[in-house]
């Protein structure tokens, strides 16, 4: 099954919300720094006892206390300033997260949580794992650390900005490092040219991951090429690689699949053939029948399962 905030899936998954998370502090006095004199208190400050100067080391002053120093903000190794002034507080409170080389932070975190096979353990956690594995620049890592911001809330009001931010950096990585649906995911935040040039990128990615057997990228791509986005829209290609995903046992493929069917789109219309297709991902996701039968009404396939 595709994720849940997948444009594609019409049935929307409701998300955890966390806390929000505020604003650094506005910037404080170095501690220890002297006011500028103003013209009201322009009197020279008085001079320190020579015995101080005594007990202290050669060029070395008392240091007073840094009470009002801000902490040092801890962001990913090349982080920009959106996403290192932004990390979720929670991310510390898992010190004894580890994971040897980016495969292993991926599979800690799919541990932990995935949509796909139902394990729903610790997202926050999941979140951590996603992360050290991005930093070791695994492409997929990054993109699913960038999936998670919407299972755990973190775009939410007030802080959809630099949610915004991190996303996009994310996804962009991910894309960059190989990984196609993170082109996909990229592309869907920018505009105009900056858009089809990321679609473009997805493209050979998402063929190469559809070659070597990774069923929802099959899917992903045929969307790509339905759509035109960042290659010529390729109808008859689309239809050919929804029907591949189905007969992998991608619901969703098979209903894009029926609907091509149903309207002649790059294949021979053919209303009884939907229906056969489309049975075929009610019987794959037997729950999710009504949302598959949402979007096309065919005699013979019951409409909300049954």
């Amino acid at each position: 099954m595709p994720h849940a905030h997948d444009p594609r899936l019409p049935l929307a998954l409701t998300l955890t919300l966390v806390g929000a998370l505020g604003c650094d502090p506005a910037p404080t006095p170095r501690a220890g720094a002297q006011a500028r004199p103003t013209p009201e208190s322009s009197a020279p400050a008085p001079l320190a006892p020579e015995s101080a100067e005594r007990d202290e080391p050669p060029g070395r002053e008392a240091a007073p206390e840094p009470a009002d120093e801000p902490a040092p903000e801890r962001g990913d190794p090349g982080a920009t300033p959106t996403t290192a002034r932004h990390e979720p507080g929670f991310i510390h409170e898992y010190p004894d997260a580890r994971c040897d080389g980016g495969d292993d932070c991926l599979r800690k975190g799919y541990e932990q949580f995935d949509l796909y096979g139902g394990i729903d353990k610790d997202r926050q956690l999941a979140f951590v794992y996603f992360r050290l594995g991005c930093q070791r620049d695994h492409a997929r890592a990054c993109y699913e650390q960038g999936e998670m911001f919407g299972m755990l809330g973190l775009g939410s009001y007030p802080n959809t900005e630099w949610a915004d931010a991190w996303e996009l950096e994310l996804f962009e990585k991910g894309c960059r490092g190989g990984y196609g649906d993170s082109c996909n995911r990229w592309a869907a935040r920018l505009e105009g040219a900056e858009r089809q040039a990321a679609y473009r990128m997805s493209i050979p990615r998402l063929e190469a991951a559809c070659e070597a057997g990774e069923v929802m990228d099959c899917s992903r791509l045929a969307y790509n090429l339905n759509l035109g986005r960042g290659t010529a829209m390729d109808e008859p290609r689309a239809a050919a690689l929804f029907k591949r995903a189905c007969e992998r046992r991608d619901a969703y493929a098979c209903e894009s699949y029926a609907v091509a069917l149903q309207n002649g789109a790059g294949v021979t219309r053919d209303l009884g053939a939907a229906r056969r297709w489309l049975k075929k991902g009610c019987a794959i996701e037997p729950e999710d029948c009504g949302q598959l039968t949402g979007a096309i009404r065919l005699k013979g396939v019951p409409r909300g399962g049954g």
